[in-house]
């Protein structure tokens, strides 16, 4: 505490802003970074023991926890930016202004999206909605500034040991929650989720644990091979084998296949890295092992998703009159939301103002159920490009230094590939976002690439 006590006085003391700036190690934001990032990781079993105590459902708090976080990690971005001038750490390897620019385009262009969701936010008609979402997605442009604040703390979040961490702390509370999905489906008493959806986990529905699980899963996936301690290794397996048991009990099919193609990605991934160990098979073998047995023994669950998946496609290819039915009314609400597209190309609807439209033509829902589209309607084709574009260069530049690519980033890569690929089926949410964003800035963390071509 007197050690503590002396830092502050000398920070006290301090008559610049460089010289307050000095004083403060650059690990002491990172470790900010990594606290905020636990303690969302968290998040779910604190939900659970509010409810346990409460005895009602207390996902709300999840809402609140997003605002607090994001904020949070927007001010200590302020903080790094202002720290960033003041010691004149932006430009020490003297970047030209274009070199700089090329080097974050990626972060650019997500920091347009914003600016332009913005513009979108006070176009809308209802700007109650676009500023502060709905009842029940809570997502509106006050929501997006709280994404960037986690963006910009896991970007922050550099450091390989700190990563693992909270890799492996979101993979043991995503063991928790696929333990008690297993024991719901075993119709063993499980009090602590009696108040929530069944196979959901905390979620309000089985798809937004879903888009948890895809993250999840792949994350778990990838510590299997990266793993060298023999006891963390055997653990991971283990972890993994729950959560593909409860992936497939929660049956969100677009959580399934997108983790399938992570797997595959994952492969491919390695094998480009110039990596070719039979090692990588080893998830994708164990994936396929569990869906056959699961199905085999459980009324050919999986195996009734693909013939659907087959008869959707057939109905859509031959014009049939019932195809606005496929993919579970998915067809409708994108044939719908292109249709809003095509009305307000630009500026969109506005974030959360959807379900007003969407009744006058008699479909009782409030998104199109496809992020992209989703963007191209709530906020307009330019903010859709914006983000395609952004992730795009995301990509390249990792493809550039894949020889050189660390285990933690590799792990966020893959895990967005395969969020991005679950995202043609699913809607954004306050509570499922903030993991996407954390992964895809961590896979973002990318150093000058000049120095890697």
């Amino acid at each position: 505490m007197n050690s503590v006590l002396k830092d502050v006085n000398k920070l006290r003391k301090c008559e610049t802003l460089e010289e307050f700036f000095r004083k403060i190690p650059k690990s002491f934001y990172e470790k900010c970074s990594l606290l905020l990032m636990l303690y969302w990781a968290i998040s779910p079993i604190i939900v659970i023991t509010i409810s346990m105590i409460t005895k009602e459902r207390a996902d709300i708090e999840l809402s609140s926890m997003v605002y607090e976080i994001g904020y949070i990690g927007l001010i200590l971005g302020a903080f790094l930016l202002i720290r960033s001038i003041s010691l004149k750490e932006y430009n020490k390897k003297n970047y030209s202004t274009k070199e700089y620019i090329k080097n974050n385009i990626h972060h650019i262009l997500l920091l347009l999206m914003l600016t332009y969701s913005l513009i979108a936010s006070i176009n809308a008609n209802n700007t109650v909605l676009s500023f502060y979402g709905d009842n029940f997605r809570r997502e509106g442009f006050f929501r997006y500034l709280s994404y960037a604040g986690f963006y910009i703390s896991a970007l922050n979040l550099k450091n390989e040991k700190y990563k693992k961490i909270f890799y492996y702390v979101l993979v043991g509370v995503s063991t928790i929650l696929s333990i008690l999905t297993i024991l719901q489906f075993y119709e063993l008493r499980v009090s602590v989720l009696s108040m929530y959806i069944t196979y959901a986990g905390i979620f309000n529905a089985l798809n937004h644990f879903g888009y948890y699980l895809t993250i999840t899963t792949v994350i778990v996936a990838i510590l299997c091979v990266q793993e060298t301690n023999k006891y963390l290794k055997a653990l991971c397996y283990f972890q993994y084998s729950l959560m593909i048991m409860a992936m497939i009990i929660n049956n969100t099919f677009a959580t399934y296949i997108a983790v399938l193609m992570g797997l595959i990605f994952l492969i491919i991934g390695y094998f480009i890295k110039g990596e070719k160990n039979r090692k990588y098979f080893i998830p994708l073998i164990i994936f396929t092992f569990i869906s056959i047995v699961m199905n085999s023994l459980y009324g050919g669950l999986i195996g009734e998703n693909f013939s659907i998946l087959s008869s959707d496609t057939k109905k859509i290819m031959m014009m049939s009159d019932d195809r606005g039915r496929a993919g579970s009314d998915r067809w409708m609400l994108w044939v719908s939301g292109i249709d809003f597209v095509k009305e307000k190309p630009l500026l969109g609807y506005g974030p959360d103002n959807l379900e007003e439209e969407y009744r006058k033509i008699g479909i009782y829902q409030s998104r199109p159920h496809n992020e992209y589209l989703q963007h191209a309607v709530c906020l307009g084709i330019p903010a859709l490009l914006l983000y395609l574009s952004a992730l795009f260069n995301i990509f390249i530049r990792n493809f550039k230094r894949r020889k050189i690519l660390n285990e933690g980033n590799i792990i966020a890569l893959v895990a967005t590939f395969a969020y991005l690929a679950s995202a043609f089926f699913g809607n954004t949410m306050y509570y499922t976002a903030p993991y996407f964003f954390i992964i895809l800035a961590i896979a973002a963390q990318l150093s000058n690439l000049k120095e890697h071509i």
